[in-house]
């Protein structure tokens, strides 16, 4: 549309499965000082302004949760985000989102004494004159832990993060609570827990399973294994730890064994009712698959499950049912995007 999307301005509101995408005039906004708002399992994409804010304008307190923040963007502040007041971002993914000065992910602005505070957020792939990725800015108070902030460019200063200090404010900090990363070293990110200088190795955004699309990890990246586990679940909805595991992963996303995912898929293949041989075909396919994996040999793996893909769809009909290629295939995917194939 060529208005705002969402306005919360007089009472307590949720937005909870939604989309909210393609507004001329900022995709959300939240004016009132008091006036509390909740994103939940939400998209917010493909917004602008011709000011601040192009994703989301807030000036109220806010709780965003298991939510993607992409492809917005702002002609000054606040790409994705334009936030001046206390606000929490968990367990959510901010990518793709672009302003002409400051903050292509998030500006968090003028508000000491009301912090903007990140958890388990991946911050990807924004862009702005300054801090690309996120802006502290004006006496505002910003701790980050177990986030990934990285791959994010700057056309002047700060790819990853900013500190901006207007003169008649106290300065901006953001403070490392520790299990984070970033690609450069501009955030700060120094304590023994963290990761400078890193490429956190995601995939694209894509649809990952749960709800909202997220940047995956991949096989070997260095944010698997690497955190703490406050919260129960990533941004999916998938369980953290992974497994048996006892420690968890940066940013939104919980990777997940692959191994482990062979192994659920051949239980399930084996649950269903089907010709006895053909199960039998799909479960040996599968066995190979996983001893690929056991060997290190992922190019293997991703050849072996490319031809169980193609093999699964090809006896769709009279030999299984689409149900029943519907969520093997599905289960097939997360493999495929586990291991970044």
């Amino acid at each position: 549309s060529d208005g705002q999307g969402v306005i919360d301005d007089t009472s307590t509101m949720t937005i909870m499965n939604s989309t909210i995408s393609n507004n001329h005039g900022r995709g959300v906004v939240n004016p009132g000082t008091s006036v509390p708002l909740m994103i939940i399992n939400t998209t917010i994409t493909g917004n602008s302004s011709g000011g601040t804010g192009g994703g989301m304008f807030i000036d109220g307190p806010t709780t965003i949760l298991n939510s993607t923040i992409s492809g917005n963007s702002a002609a000054t502040d606040g790409g994705g985000i334009w936030v001046d007041t206390t606000a929490t971002i968990t367990n959510s993914t901010i990518t793709g989102n672009s302003a002409g000065g400051y903050g292509g992910g998030i500006q968090s602005c003028c508000s000491p004494g009301f912090p903007l505070t990140l958890a388990n957020d991946t911050i990807s792939n924004n862009s702005a004159a300054f801090g690309g990725g996120l802006v502290s800015a004006d006496g505002t108070a910003t701790p980050i832990s177990n986030s990934i902030v990285a791959n994010n460019t700057s056309t002047t200063a700060g790819p990853d993060c900013y500190l901006r200090n207007d003169p008649g404010y106290p300065p901006a900090t953001i403070t490392d609570n520790g299990y984070n990363l970033e690609s450069g070293a501009d955030c700060g990110f120094a304590a023994a827990t963290d990761k400078q200088n890193a490429n956190p190795l995601l995939g694209l955004l894509a649809s990952n399973g749960g709800p909202t699309q997220t940047l995956a990890l991949t096989t070997s990246s260095p944010a698997i294994d690497a955190a703490t586990c406050p919260s129960t679940t990533d941004q999916r909805g998938s369980s953290r730890p992974d497994g048996t595991e006892t420690t968890c992963d940066m940013g939104a996303y919980e990777y997940r064994d692959p191994i482990v995912l062979v192994g659920d898929l051949t239980a399930l293949v084996k649950g269903f009712r089907m010709d006895d041989d053909l199960k039998a075909n799909l479960v040996n396919r599968l066995n190979g698959i996983a001893a690929d994996l056991k060997a290190s040999n992922v190019t293997k793996a991703c050849a072996d499950l490319s031809k169980f893909k193609s093999f699964v769809s090809a006896n769709a009909g009279d030999d299984m049912s689409n149900a029943q290629v519907g969520r093997i295939l599905a289960a097939a995917g997360l493999i495929t995007t586990e291991l970044g194939c």
